[in-house]
């Protein structure tokens, strides 16, 4: 099941950028929407390991899963 169908990708997009300041837009642009290059684009632009990157990656897809709260 991919995120990307339940979510817009400039949705998506927003949330990384405001996740990981570093992240550009070129950087997104060369994600061709693909949200699994993500962990690639962690470990080279903030030298995160391949597990902390995975780990960041599958929790980040996570919490766009999740309905938004209400109060």
């Amino acid at each position: 099941m991919s995120t990307e169908h339940h979510v817009s990708w400039t949705s998506v997009t927003s949330k990384i950028k405001h996740k990981w300041k570093k992240i550009e837009d070129s950087d997104i642009e060369s994600m061709n929407e693909n949200l699994d290059m993500l962990s690639d684009k962690l470990q080279s632009i903030y030298s995160y390991p391949k597990t902390k990157a995975d780990k960041e990656v599958k929790e980040f897809r996570t919490s766009l899963e999740q309905k938004p709260k209400h109060h």
